[in-house]
């Protein structure tokens, strides 16, 4: 049997699990999140795995940034912010917990395709010939992990005020369509299920996202589900990917409240720090009931980041910018989820692990 017939097996064998019969009661919030991890009263509002990284197989499969997260973690530990046993760790979802956005049509699109992964995760004909069933599975099992995550930073945003999720923030991906190393739509997923979980709480939700692509996934998200009560702020550059083939995606643009497309010239920190005090302070005035935030972060903004994302921002911009979400988000009260995003390289690793050190500890 060809390597990729065992890994569809493997597949199948994920989304068909016994932990995948496994129906969502939201009965009560607690009932609910503690079906994706063991939630306790000591825990740092911290969601982690190490599971989340790939440890086993060679650079250059999969998804590029997915040692951040650890890189984050560890920076936590070594600051004594965190202990390694007060996170929390998420568990696998089930099938129902996705099928809130995706359809059994395109859980078997994506998991039998063999050109999904050609297109979206950078795997050539090399790779695919290289591939053990193992990684897939420590693969595959990483990206249904961080949606696990994403759904229970939620509960502890209510909770405790704030969550950070070292992982998640998968924007490319669409209710029926992966995008760039992303196949599970994780913010619509979260904002979902918490509605439910929470419907005298959350209505309106702010997306922030500061990652330097478009988020284009989640945004077909809210035009195919008519969700006038997300609201998003985008800052992206916009000669990058989704915007470097064509214009497209102008019509997932039309899902985007605060829309602030950047350029090498107009990103500078000044003028990039400045746009983000005003969009914000707007969105607010705008939306007085938001219930939640959703930070999509993204390091990826860096100009010395390793996948050229052509920006102009520095390491001490990027500390000012988080900090400005702080300030913002400390001083409305409002619960907030922040999930990682994008950021690729060393030195992008560096500067925001310490920018979330430093967010931490003013929460």
């Amino acid at each position: 049997q060809s390597t990729w017939g065992v890994i569809m097996k493997l597949c199948h064998k994920i989304l068909e699990s016994d932990n995948n019969n496994l129906k969502c009661d939201y009965s009560s919030p607690e009932i609910f999140y503690n079906e994706l991890g063991i939630l306790k009263e000591n825990q740092e509002p911290i969601i982690f795995s190490p599971k989340y990284f790939l440890s086993s197989r060679p650079r250059g499969y999969y998804t590029p940034n997915d040692a951040m997260g650890m890189v984050i973690f560890e920076k936590l530990i070594q600051q004594k912010l965190i202990s390694p046993e007060s996170i929390v760790e998420p568990k696998l979802p089930s099938k129902s917990h996705l099928l809130i956005t995706h359809d059994n049509d395109y859980l078997s699109e994506i998991l039998l395709n063999e050109k999904t992964y050609r297109d979206w995760a950078g795997l050539g004909d090399k790779k695919i010939k290289e591939l053990k069933e193992n990684d897939f599975e420590e693969w595959m099992n990483s990206l249904l992990l961080q949606v696990s995550g994403s759904i229970l930073s939620v509960h502890l945003a209510i909770q405790r005020g704030f969550c950070f999720h070292l992982g998640g923030g998968r924007h490319h991906c669409s209710y029926n369509c992966p995008g760039w190393f992303c196949f599970f739509s994780d913010i619509t997923i979260m904002i979902a299920h918490a509605r439910k979980a929470y419907p005298e709480k959350i209505k309106k939700v702010l997306v922030i996202d500061l990652d330097t692509h478009q988020g284009n996934g989640y945004e077909i998200d809210k035009l195919h589900f008519k969700d006038n009560d997300l609201i998003i702020i985008d800052f992206y550059n916009r000669l990058k990917y989704p915007n470097s083939n064509s214009t497209k995606n102008s019509f997932e643009k039309e899902a985007i409240n605060y829309n602030v497309p950047l350029t090498k010239s107009s990103s500078n920190d000044d003028n990039y720090l400045n746009l983000l005090k005003t969009t914000l302070s707007q969105a607010i005035d705008d939306h007085p009931d938001i219930s939640l935030i959703i930070y999509n972060n993204g390091a990826d903004i860096l100009k010395n980041d390793s996948f050229k994302a052509d920006l102009s921002i520095t390491s001490n911009g990027l500390k000012k910018r988080d900090l400005i979400i702080s300030d913002f988000v400390l001083n409305k009260k409002i619960p907030f989820s922040m999930l990682i995003s994008g950021g690729y390289g060393k030195s992008s690793f560096h500067s925001i692990s310490e920018s979330f050190c430093q967010m931490f500890q003013k929460f």
